[in-house]
Protein backbone atom coordinates (compact mmCIF):
# COMPACT_ATOMS: atom_id res chain seq x y z
CA UNK A 1 0.00 0.00 0.00
CA UNK A 2 1.34 3.46 -0.95
CA UNK A 3 1.91 6.04 1.76
CA UNK A 4 0.67 9.63 1.58
CA UNK A 5 3.50 12.06 2.45
CA UNK A 6 2.74 14.58 5.24
CA UNK A 7 4.85 17.04 7.22
CA UNK A 8 3.62 15.87 10.62
CA UNK A 9 0.84 13.95 12.35
CA UNK A 10 -1.01 17.23 12.94
CA UNK A 11 -2.09 17.16 9.29
CA UNK A 12 -4.22 14.06 9.91
CA UNK A 13 -7.66 15.16 11.13
CA UNK A 14 -9.89 12.15 11.90
CA UNK A 15 -12.96 14.38 12.10
CA UNK A 16 -12.71 14.96 8.34
CA UNK A 17 -11.79 11.44 7.23
CA UNK A 18 -14.42 9.82 5.02
CA UNK A 19 -15.25 6.14 4.72
CA UNK A 20 -13.11 5.79 1.61
CA UNK A 21 -10.10 7.35 3.36
CA UNK A 22 -10.13 5.38 6.60
CA UNK A 23 -7.66 2.74 5.36
CA UNK A 24 -5.10 5.15 3.93
CA UNK A 25 -1.60 5.30 5.39
CA UNK A 26 0.70 8.25 5.91
CA UNK A 27 4.43 8.91 6.33
CA UNK A 28 5.88 12.11 7.81
CA UNK A 29 9.14 13.88 6.99
CA UNK A 30 11.02 11.87 9.63
CA UNK A 31 9.88 8.54 8.25
CA UNK A 32 7.28 7.83 10.96
CA UNK A 33 4.31 5.96 9.57
CA UNK A 34 0.68 6.29 10.64
CA UNK A 35 -2.73 4.87 9.84
CA UNK A 36 -6.31 5.55 10.90
CA UNK A 37 -8.73 3.05 12.33
CA UNK A 38 -12.27 3.03 13.73
CA UNK A 39 -12.42 2.21 17.44
CA UNK A 40 -15.60 0.18 17.97
CA UNK A 41 -15.62 0.88 21.72
CA UNK A 42 -15.26 4.67 21.58
CA UNK A 43 -16.93 4.82 18.14
CA UNK A 44 -14.31 7.34 17.07
CA UNK A 45 -11.64 7.43 14.38
CA UNK A 46 -8.14 7.44 15.85
CA UNK A 47 -4.59 7.80 14.54
CA UNK A 48 -2.11 5.01 15.31
CA UNK A 49 1.61 4.66 14.76
CA UNK A 50 2.80 1.83 12.51
CA UNK A 51 5.95 -0.20 13.12
CA UNK A 52 8.04 -2.06 10.58
CA UNK A 53 8.52 -5.08 12.83
CA UNK A 54 8.34 -6.33 16.41
CA UNK A 55 11.91 -5.22 17.14
CA UNK A 56 11.07 -1.61 16.31
CA UNK A 57 8.01 -1.74 18.56
CA UNK A 58 10.06 -3.21 21.40
CA UNK A 59 12.71 -0.49 21.05
CA UNK A 60 10.06 2.19 21.21
CA UNK A 61 8.53 0.45 24.22
CA UNK A 62 11.86 0.59 26.04
CA UNK A 63 12.29 4.26 25.21
CA UNK A 64 8.83 5.11 26.53
CA UNK A 65 9.38 3.14 29.73
CA UNK A 66 12.72 4.86 30.21
CA UNK A 67 11.10 8.27 29.75
CA UNK A 68 8.39 7.37 32.25
CA UNK A 69 10.95 6.25 34.82
CA UNK A 70 13.01 9.42 34.35
CA UNK A 71 9.90 11.53 34.74
CA UNK A 72 9.00 9.79 38.01
CA UNK A 73 12.52 10.30 39.34
CA UNK A 74 12.40 13.96 38.37
CA UNK A 75 9.07 14.46 40.14
CA UNK A 76 10.36 12.61 43.22
CA UNK A 77 13.45 14.84 43.39
CA UNK A 78 11.33 17.96 43.05
CA UNK A 79 9.10 16.82 45.93
CA UNK A 80 12.12 16.09 48.12
CA UNK A 81 13.68 19.46 47.33
CA UNK A 82 10.44 21.29 48.04
CA UNK A 83 9.95 19.49 51.36
CA UNK A 84 13.54 20.20 52.37
CA UNK A 85 13.13 23.89 51.54
CA UNK A 86 9.88 24.10 53.50
CA UNK A 87 11.45 22.37 56.49
CA UNK A 88 14.49 24.65 56.39
CA UNK A 89 12.29 27.76 56.32
CA UNK A 90 10.32 26.40 59.27
CA UNK A 91 13.51 25.70 61.26
CA UNK A 92 14.83 29.19 60.59
CA UNK A 93 11.57 30.71 61.74
CA UNK A 94 11.42 28.60 64.92
CA UNK A 95 15.11 29.19 65.65
CA UNK A 96 14.57 32.93 65.53
CA UNK A 97 11.76 32.53 68.06
CA UNK A 98 13.56 29.92 70.22
CA UNK A 99 17.37 30.14 69.89
CA UNK A 100 17.93 27.15 72.20
CA UNK A 101 15.91 24.73 70.00
CA UNK A 102 18.01 22.59 67.68
CA UNK A 103 16.59 21.77 64.24
CA UNK A 104 15.48 18.22 63.67
CA UNK A 105 16.80 16.27 60.70
CA UNK A 106 14.63 16.29 57.63
CA UNK A 107 13.07 12.95 56.81
CA UNK A 108 13.64 11.85 53.24
CA UNK A 109 10.73 11.06 51.00
CA UNK A 110 9.79 7.39 50.97
CA UNK A 111 11.12 5.51 47.94
CA UNK A 112 8.61 4.99 45.17
CA UNK A 113 7.76 1.60 43.83
CA UNK A 114 9.64 0.42 40.77
CA UNK A 115 7.88 0.88 37.50
CA UNK A 116 5.54 -2.03 36.98
CA UNK A 117 6.12 -3.42 33.52
CA UNK A 118 3.98 -6.51 33.91
CA UNK A 119 1.08 -6.84 31.55
CA UNK A 120 2.23 -4.07 29.20
CA UNK A 121 1.26 -5.05 25.67
CA UNK A 122 2.78 -3.83 22.44
CA UNK A 123 -0.49 -2.03 21.75
CA UNK A 124 0.29 0.19 24.73
CA UNK A 125 3.54 1.52 23.32
CA UNK A 126 2.20 3.94 20.74
CA UNK A 127 3.99 7.27 21.16
CA UNK A 128 2.09 10.08 22.87
CA UNK A 129 -0.09 11.83 20.34
CA UNK A 130 -2.50 14.74 20.47
CA UNK A 131 -5.96 13.73 21.53
CA UNK A 132 -7.88 13.05 18.36
CA UNK A 133 -11.15 11.66 17.15
CA UNK A 134 -13.32 13.90 19.31
CA UNK A 135 -16.45 15.39 17.89
CA UNK A 136 -15.73 18.62 15.98
CA UNK A 137 -16.67 21.94 17.65
CA UNK A 138 -20.11 23.25 16.74
CA UNK A 139 -18.63 26.51 15.49
CA UNK A 140 -15.73 26.48 13.01
CA UNK A 141 -13.24 29.34 13.28
CA UNK A 142 -14.70 32.47 11.72
CA UNK A 143 -11.65 33.11 9.54
CA UNK A 144 -12.12 29.63 7.99
CA UNK A 145 -15.80 30.15 7.11
CA UNK A 146 -16.41 31.14 3.49
CA UNK A 147 -20.14 30.89 2.82
CA UNK A 148 -20.03 30.18 -0.91
CA UNK A 149 -17.38 27.50 -0.50
CA UNK A 150 -19.19 25.96 2.47
CA UNK A 151 -22.52 25.70 0.62
CA UNK A 152 -20.80 24.08 -2.36
CA UNK A 153 -19.23 21.52 -0.01
CA UNK A 154 -22.68 20.67 1.33
CA UNK A 155 -23.99 20.21 -2.20
CA UNK A 156 -21.12 17.93 -3.15
CA UNK A 157 -21.61 15.82 -0.05
CA UNK A 158 -25.32 15.42 -0.76
CA UNK A 159 -24.41 14.33 -4.29
CA UNK A 160 -22.32 11.50 -2.80
CA UNK A 161 -25.10 10.25 -0.52
CA UNK A 162 -26.16 7.37 -2.76
CA UNK A 163 -22.57 6.26 -3.24
CA UNK A 164 -21.86 6.22 0.51
CA UNK A 165 -25.08 4.44 1.47
CA UNK A 166 -24.63 1.98 -1.38
CA UNK A 167 -21.31 0.96 0.22
CA UNK A 168 -23.19 0.05 3.40
CA UNK A 169 -25.83 -1.84 1.45
CA UNK A 170 -23.19 -3.79 -0.44
CA UNK A 171 -21.56 -4.86 2.81
CA UNK A 172 -24.92 -6.09 4.07
CA UNK A 173 -25.67 -7.87 0.80
CA UNK A 174 -22.31 -9.61 0.87
CA UNK A 175 -23.16 -10.98 4.32
CA UNK A 176 -25.84 -13.11 2.56
CA UNK A 177 -27.93 -13.07 5.74
CA UNK A 178 -31.02 -11.51 4.16
CA UNK A 179 -31.24 -14.11 1.40
CA UNK A 180 -32.80 -16.61 3.79
CA UNK A 181 -36.42 -15.51 4.13
CA UNK A 182 -35.54 -11.95 5.17
CA UNK A 183 -35.24 -10.37 1.71
CA UNK A 184 -38.39 -8.32 2.36
CA UNK A 185 -36.74 -6.21 5.07
CA UNK A 186 -33.77 -5.50 2.83
CA UNK A 187 -35.89 -4.57 -0.20
CA UNK A 188 -38.05 -2.27 1.91
CA UNK A 189 -35.15 -0.20 3.16
CA UNK A 190 -33.67 -0.04 -0.34
CA UNK A 191 -36.93 1.48 -1.57
CA UNK A 192 -36.94 3.94 1.33
CA UNK A 193 -33.40 5.04 0.57
CA UNK A 194 -34.15 5.48 -3.12
CA UNK A 195 -37.38 7.45 -2.69
CA UNK A 196 -36.78 9.44 0.49
CA UNK A 197 -33.02 9.90 0.41
CA UNK A 198 -31.31 9.52 -2.97
CA UNK A 199 -33.99 11.13 -5.15
CA UNK A 200 -34.65 13.88 -2.61
CA UNK A 201 -30.93 14.64 -2.27
CA UNK A 202 -30.70 14.97 -6.04
CA UNK A 203 -33.69 17.33 -6.04
CA UNK A 204 -32.15 19.42 -3.24
CA UNK A 205 -28.88 19.81 -5.16
CA UNK A 206 -30.76 20.69 -8.38
CA UNK A 207 -32.75 23.31 -6.48
CA UNK A 208 -29.50 24.77 -5.13
CA UNK A 209 -28.07 24.90 -8.68
CA UNK A 210 -31.21 26.67 -9.84
CA UNK A 211 -31.11 29.26 -7.06
CA UNK A 212 -27.47 30.15 -7.63
CA UNK A 213 -27.19 29.52 -11.38
CA UNK A 214 -30.46 30.27 -13.16
CA UNK A 215 -33.01 31.58 -10.63
CA UNK A 216 -36.60 32.36 -11.47
CA UNK A 217 -38.31 35.61 -10.48
CA UNK A 218 -38.25 36.74 -6.86
CA UNK A 219 -42.05 36.51 -6.68
CA UNK A 220 -41.88 32.80 -7.56
CA UNK A 221 -39.83 32.09 -4.44
CA UNK A 222 -41.61 34.54 -2.13
CA UNK A 223 -44.60 32.21 -1.85
CA UNK A 224 -42.32 29.56 -0.32
CA UNK A 225 -41.29 31.80 2.58
CA UNK A 226 -42.97 31.97 5.96
CA UNK A 227 -44.48 35.23 7.19
CA UNK A 228 -41.41 36.36 9.11
CA UNK A 229 -39.13 35.71 6.14
CA UNK A 230 -41.49 37.53 3.80
CA UNK A 231 -41.40 40.63 5.99
CA UNK A 232 -37.60 40.58 6.08
CA UNK A 233 -37.38 40.08 2.31
CA UNK A 234 -39.89 42.85 1.57
CA UNK A 235 -37.85 45.21 3.75
CA UNK A 236 -34.84 44.80 1.45
CA UNK A 237 -34.10 47.73 -0.90
CA UNK A 238 -34.27 45.78 -4.17
CA UNK A 239 -34.83 42.38 -5.78
CA UNK A 240 -31.11 41.59 -5.83
CA UNK A 241 -30.92 41.85 -2.03
CA UNK A 242 -34.15 39.84 -1.69
CA UNK A 243 -32.79 37.14 -3.97
CA UNK A 244 -29.62 36.86 -1.90
CA UNK A 245 -31.66 36.23 1.25
CA UNK A 246 -33.97 33.78 -0.53
CA UNK A 247 -31.01 31.77 -1.82
CA UNK A 248 -29.61 31.49 1.69
CA UNK A 249 -32.89 30.59 3.38
CA UNK A 250 -34.08 28.07 0.80
CA UNK A 251 -30.73 26.33 0.41
CA UNK A 252 -30.24 26.09 4.16
CA UNK A 253 -33.75 24.77 4.68
CA UNK A 254 -33.52 22.04 2.04
CA UNK A 255 -29.96 21.03 2.93
CA UNK A 256 -30.76 20.79 6.64
CA UNK A 257 -33.79 18.63 5.88
CA UNK A 258 -31.71 16.29 3.72
CA UNK A 259 -28.92 15.80 6.25
CA UNK A 260 -31.58 14.99 8.85
CA UNK A 261 -33.02 12.40 6.44
CA UNK A 262 -29.55 10.97 5.77
CA UNK A 263 -28.95 10.54 9.49
CA UNK A 264 -32.37 8.96 10.02
CA UNK A 265 -32.12 6.53 7.10
CA UNK A 266 -28.55 5.55 7.93
CA UNK A 267 -29.73 4.76 11.44
CA UNK A 268 -32.24 2.42 9.78
CA UNK A 269 -29.30 0.63 8.17
CA UNK A 270 -27.69 0.30 11.60
CA UNK A 271 -30.93 -1.20 12.91
CA UNK A 272 -30.99 -3.61 9.98
CA UNK A 273 -27.44 -4.76 10.73
CA UNK A 274 -28.31 -4.99 14.42
CA UNK A 275 -31.18 -7.36 13.70
CA UNK A 276 -28.66 -10.20 13.48
CA UNK A 277 -28.49 -11.88 16.89
CA UNK A 278 -25.16 -12.85 18.43
CA UNK A 279 -25.96 -16.51 17.87
CA UNK A 280 -26.76 -15.91 14.18
CA UNK A 281 -23.64 -13.79 13.85
CA UNK A 282 -21.42 -16.58 15.20
CA UNK A 283 -23.02 -19.00 12.75
CA UNK A 284 -21.91 -16.89 9.77
CA UNK A 285 -18.53 -17.53 8.11
CA UNK A 286 -15.77 -15.14 9.16
CA UNK A 287 -15.85 -13.28 5.83
CA UNK A 288 -19.58 -12.61 6.16
CA UNK A 289 -19.19 -11.50 9.78
CA UNK A 290 -16.62 -8.96 8.62
CA UNK A 291 -19.07 -7.63 6.02
CA UNK A 292 -21.62 -6.96 8.78
CA UNK A 293 -18.99 -5.29 10.97
CA UNK A 294 -17.79 -3.13 8.06
CA UNK A 295 -21.36 -2.05 7.37
CA UNK A 296 -21.71 -0.87 10.96
CA UNK A 297 -18.44 1.06 10.81
CA UNK A 298 -19.43 2.73 7.53
CA UNK A 299 -22.88 3.59 8.88
CA UNK A 300 -21.44 5.09 12.07
CA UNK A 301 -19.12 7.29 10.03
CA UNK A 302 -21.98 8.46 7.81
CA UNK A 303 -24.12 9.33 10.83
CA UNK A 304 -21.30 11.30 12.42
CA UNK A 305 -20.69 13.17 9.17
CA UNK A 306 -24.39 14.08 8.91
CA UNK A 307 -24.44 15.29 12.52
CA UNK A 308 -21.32 17.38 11.91
CA UNK A 309 -22.91 18.97 8.85
CA UNK A 310 -26.07 19.79 10.83
CA UNK A 311 -23.96 21.56 13.46
CA UNK A 312 -22.19 23.49 10.74
CA UNK A 313 -25.53 24.50 9.20
CA UNK A 314 -26.62 25.78 12.63
CA UNK A 315 -23.46 27.90 12.72
CA UNK A 316 -24.19 29.13 9.19
CA UNK A 317 -27.62 30.26 10.34
CA UNK A 318 -26.12 31.99 13.36
CA UNK A 319 -23.56 33.72 11.17
CA UNK A 320 -26.06 34.65 8.42
CA UNK A 321 -29.65 34.58 9.83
Amino acid sequence: MDYIPINSIDEIDPARISIRDINKRYVDREGNRYATRFNLQTRQIEVVRLFKNRQEALRLRQDILKDRAEERIRRRDEIRARRAAEAEDLDVEEASQNPERRPEPVASAPPEDDLDLEGLELSDVEPPQPKRGAAPPPEPPEKMFIEKQFVEELAQELSRTKERQQVILNHLKNAHYWEKGKAGDFSEIERELDLECWQECESAVNYYRELYGYPRSVSHYMIRLDEDEKKKAEAMPDDAARMEMIRRWETRRTFRKMFEVIRKKTERLVELAGAISEQEMRALPAAQQKQVQDSRVSADLSIKDAERRLREIDYWQKRHP
